[in-house]
């Protein structure tokens, strides 16, 4: 009965063992730099948005705050509510007296908390400092992004991985190992008993030599007992 070698024994697993840690040690640094890099960015696309608000939200401010007109500092506060990526907002007087404020201030992560004064030109007048807007942005959308990029990203990397591995199972089955069954088939033959079978099999790389080498010296094993026979 032929033998079958072990599983651990196996080149092929042997191969996995060797290619599946590789991939993944050039795949995983690969997506943390990239996932770092466009997290680095989208904080930064975070702060420069900040900043723009700050400076957009004081400019329309101005004349509600310098006539003390707190609803229409409330509605200027609402519609910007509605953007998902504001925390809060808070409009202060000269004395820091609250005028106006919606959601939380000042909780955010680091970084996405700013503000400005609010200043109001009368005429040709000098320009004053009426009041201040404290604004924070919340890095949800940020995070919420990144947690659906890695997801994606992982099932991609294993995907890909599957596919490589995949790939090269099969180049790997039709360049050594299908050789290496018929050759094993043909010295369990011998090995038997049986009659002695050349490996047909035809290639110009290092198991086409062994295979010839191994084909040679069955002729020449055939050779000797045709010539003990004669003698």
């Amino acid at each position: 009965m032929e033998e079958t070698p072990a599983l651990g024994a196996s080149v092929r697993t042997k191969f996995l063992r060797i290619c599946i840690p590789l991939a993944l040690l050039l795949a995983v640094p690969i997506m943390a730099l990239f996932e770092y890099q466009t997290n680095h960015q989208a904080g930064q696309a975070l702060r420069a948005k900040l900043r723009t608000d700050l400076v957009n939200v004081a400019a329309v401010l101005s004349e509600s705050v310098w006539n003390l007109d707190e609803d229409r500092i409330r509605l200027i506060l609402k519609s910007l509510s509605n953007d998902p990526d504001v925390a809060g907002a808070t409009v202060m007087d000269a004395g820091d007296e609250e005028l106006g404020k919606f959601g939380a201030v000042g909780g955010t992560a680091k970084g996405l908390t700013g503000e400005i004064p609010i200043l109001y030109r009368e005429d040709s007048g000098p320009t004053e400092t009426i009041g201040k807007v404290r604004i924070s942005l919340t890095d949800a959308n940020v995070r919420a992004q990144s947690q659906t990029r890695i997801i994606r990203n992982v099932l991609l990397v294993a995907a890909v991985l599957i596919a490589v591995i995949a790939s090269a199972l099969i180049a790997n089955w039709k360049t050594m190992g299908l050789p290496m069954e018929r050759l094993l088939g043909a010295i369990n033959q011998t090995r038997l008993g049986r009659q002695r079978q050349k490996v047909n099999w035809q290639s110009d790389d290092e198991i086409g030599t062994v295979i010839n080498s191994f084909n040679a010296m069955q002729d020449h094993q055939d050779e000797i007992e045709h010539e003990l026979r004669r003698s």
